[in-house]
C-alpha cells in the first residue's frame, strides 16, 4: 500500500520512518525540516502527508520495554522509590487519582536501575562496601566509566546522590554508617552553578559568526537574539503584528515567565528587521523554523567560525546579550526587567567576563568603555552586509523564502 495524493507516493518503510522523526509537541507537528533533510522528501509531501494522517502515525510500531525493565520493578529497591517518591496526580484522560514518581523519583529510579543492571542484577538495597567502592572509585581505581562525570574526572553528583539514596535505606547499620564516609561524600561534586558564564560572544565572535551564517531568517533571529535577550519560544511566536515601527519598540511575549516585555528599539534595528520583513513578505510569524533547526543551524555557523563552545540559540544568544550590556554600563536592575529574568538568576548563571572591569575600576586603570548603542552602530554594517550577501540566494518552499545549500553561498 503506498500514499497517493496529487500524483506523491511513499512507501510504507518511507512513511514509517517519516513519522518516527516527527514529533506532535504542544498542538502542532515539529521536526518537520530535519525530516525533510533526513529523508530527502520535500516539506509540502510531508504537509500532505500530515493532512492525510491528522491524528499522527498510520504505521506506529509498538513500543517495547527491555525485559529486565519488568524484573528491576520487582526489586526492593524500586519498591521503595515509588512509596518514598510518589505524588497524588489526577489522570487528564480517567478523572482518577493516580500517583506518579515525582521528578527526583524519576532520576533516582534510572540511576539506580543502571547501577542495579551493573551488578549483575544485585538489588541495589543489599550493595556491600565493594559495591559502593566499584561506583564511588578509590584513591587508585576511578569511578565506574558509567558512573563518572567527564567534567571533573569524578563520580556524576547525581549518580553519587542516587548511591547514597540507598545507604539510607539499608538495614544494615555498617552501610547506613557509610552515609558519613568521607569517601562516599558529595561534597564538590556538584558542577558550579554558572559554568556557563563565559560560554558568550566577544563582539569580535559575534562578527565571524554573522559571517558564515547561510540563512536570512537565521541571521535575523541571531541579531535579535543579541540584542534583546529573548528566548526562542518568545521568537517562535514573534508576529509582524508585535513590531511598533513608528512607536520604536516591539512586544515580545516570554512564555516561560508568561508575560510580555516591550522590547525599545534603536531606528537603525527597526529598519534591518522591517527590510527582512518586506523582502521575504512576511504577514505573521517572522520565523517558520522549530528549535531543532535553528539549533543546527547555529551549531553549524559556530563551528564555520571556530567558536571555541557549542552554540545553541540560548548560549550564543540570552547568554551573550546579558554579558554585553552588563559589560557595555546596562544596570543588573534594568537588564533584568528588559530580558526578563530576575537578577538573581542572572548574577548566578548568566553575567560573565568582566576581568578587565574590576581591574579597571579596583586599580584605578584607565579604559574606555563603549555604551550599549555604540557597539551595535559598529556592529550593525557586518548584519547588513550579510544579508545583502546572502538575500539574492533565496527561493520559495512551501511558500516560505530560504537560502539555497550553503556551499552556493560562501564568500
Amino acid at each position: 500500500m503506498s500514499i497517493q495524493e496529487d500524483q506523491i507516493r511513499l512507501t510504507p518503510s518511507q512513511l514509517e520512518e517519516l513519522f518516527k522523526i516527527l514529533v506532535f509537541r504542544k498542538g502542532k507537528w515539529k521536526n518537520i525540516t530535519a525530516a525533510s533533510k533526513k529523508l530527502n522528501i520535500s516539506r509540502p509531501t510531508i504537509y500532505k502527508v500530515l493532512r492525510q494522517y491528522p491524528q499522527g502515525m498510520p504505521i506506529k510500531p509498538k513500543k517495547t520495554l527491555p525485559k529486565y525493565f519488568e524484573e528491576w520493578e520487582q526489586t526492593e529497591t524500586a519498591k521503595a522509590i515509588k512509596e518514598l517518591l510518589s505524588e497524588r496526580s489526577k489522570d487528564p484522560k480517567t478523572g482518577q487519582i493516580v500517583f506518579r514518581l515525582t521528578r527526583h523519583g524519576e532520576k533516582l529510579h534510572g540511576i539506580l536501575r543502571e547501577a542495579w543492571k551493573l551488578k549483575n542484577k544485585k538489588d541495589p538495597l543489599t550493595f556491600d562496601l565493594q559495591d559502593f567502592l566499584f561506583f564511588f572509585g578509590t584513591a587508585t581505581q576511578a569511578p565506574h566509566v558509567d558512573f563518572i562525570d567527564p567534567q571533573t574526572n569524578k563520580i556524576d553528583f547525581a549518580k553519587a546522590v542516587a548511591l547514597r539514596f540507598t545507604m539510607r535505606l539499608s538495614r544494615d547499620p555498617d552501610i547506613k554508617g557509610l552515609i558519613d564516609d568521607p569517601r562516599f561524600t558529595t561534597k564538590g561534586l556538584k558542577r558550579e552553578a554558572g559554568r556557563h558564564k563565559h560560554m558568550y560572544l566577544e563582539p569580535a565572535d559575534i562578527i565571524k559568526v554573522v559571517n558564515v551564517i547561510n540563512e536570512p531568517d537565521t541571521l535575523l533571529l541571531f541579531f535579535l537574539g543579541i540584542l534583546l535577550g529573548g528566548r526562542f519560544s518568545a521568537f517562535a511566536r514573534l508576529k509582524v503584528a508585535n513590531i511598533h515601527r513608528q512607536a520604536q519598540y516591539l512586544d515580545l511575549y516570554e512564555p516561560k515567565v508568561e508575560r510580555t516585555v516591550e522590547k525599545d528599539l534603536w531606528d537603525f534595528a527597526l529598519e534591518f528587521i522591517w527590510r527582512y520583513i518586506i523582502d521575504f513578505n512576511r504577514t505573521d510569524l517572522l520565523f517558520h523554523y522549530d528549535l531543532y533547526e535553528y539549533n543546527e543551524r547555529l551549531k553549524r555557523a559556530g563551528k564555520d567560525a571556530n567558536i571555541a563552545f557549542e552554540l545553541t540559540t540560548h548560549v550564543a544568544l540570552k547568554h551573550t546579550c546579558i554579558t554585553l550590556m552588563s559589560l557595555h554600563g546596562i544596570d543588573i536592575d534594568v537588564i533584568s526587567e528588559y530580558v526578563g529574568t530576575d537578577a538573581d538568576t542572572i548574577m548566578k548563571y548568566y553575567r560573565g567576563g568582566g576581568k578587565e572591569k574590576i581591574r579597571a575600576q579596583v586599580l584605578g586603570l584607565p579604559r574606555v568603555e563603549k555604551t550599549w548603542r555604540q557597539l551595535w552602530v559598529e556592529l550593525m554594517p557586518y548584519f547588513i552586509a550579510r544579508y545583502e550577501h546572502i538575500k539574492p540566494y533565496a527561493t520559495t518552499i512551501d511558500g516560505i523564502k530560504t537560502v539555497k545549500p550553503p556551499q552556493q553561498v560562501r564568500g
